[in-house]
């Protein structure tokens, strides 16, 4: 019973700083969504720009929602808190797969200031996940790997077409 207690009050605190970041770190996602995009507008095509900002700011859009929900129902039951820390997770995840795929979707090959641009925006945002997550070292190391993955994905397949060419 004293074990419960505590893993109840050590997830209770998790769960209620992560909601006390949500909105900073979600508001400034969506401000660098609309700044990169605004940056990528001659490399990228428009559609491709405009579906992505699409997703990422309806994601974060639907994790502020939540989070205001939350906060708004506060629980202290255990389960319940366990699942309302997997639906942040899950959004974590969501929003790292989707900044992710700016590696495969706005990753120009021939121009390389853009190309570092979108790398210090992923380290960036990888950076930023630890700090802001920190309290749970899920949310906190989920992001990265995830967001990096599309990368490497894009990587492996430029480093296979030159070597056929």
């Amino acid at each position: 019973m004293i074990n419960q207690t505590k893993t109840t009050a050590i997830q209770f605190e998790q769960y209620r700083q992560l909601l006390s970041v949500n909105n900073r770190t979600l508001i400034t996602s969506s401000i660098m969504a609309v700044i990169l995009c605004y940056w990528q507008r001659e490399v990228t095509d428009p559609i491709i720009l405009k579906g992505w900002l699409a997703l990422i700011l309806g994601i974060n859009l639907a994790r502020v929602v939540i989070g205001f929900y939350y906060r708004q129902v506060p629980t202290v039951d255990l389960q319940e808190i366990q699942k309302r820390l997997k639906t942040f997770r899950i959004g974590v995840v969501a929003a790292s797969v989707i900044w992710g795929a700016t590696s495969l979707l706005m990753f120009p090959t021939n121009n390389i200031e853009q190309q570092m641009l979108l790398l210090y925006m992923l380290t960036g945002f990888s950076a930023g996940s630890f700090y802001s997550y920190s309290i749970d070292f899920i949310s906190a190391i989920a992001y990265t790997p995830v967001s990096y993955t599309h990368l490497d994905v894009y990587k492996r397949q430029l480093f296979y077409w030159a070597r056929w060419q």
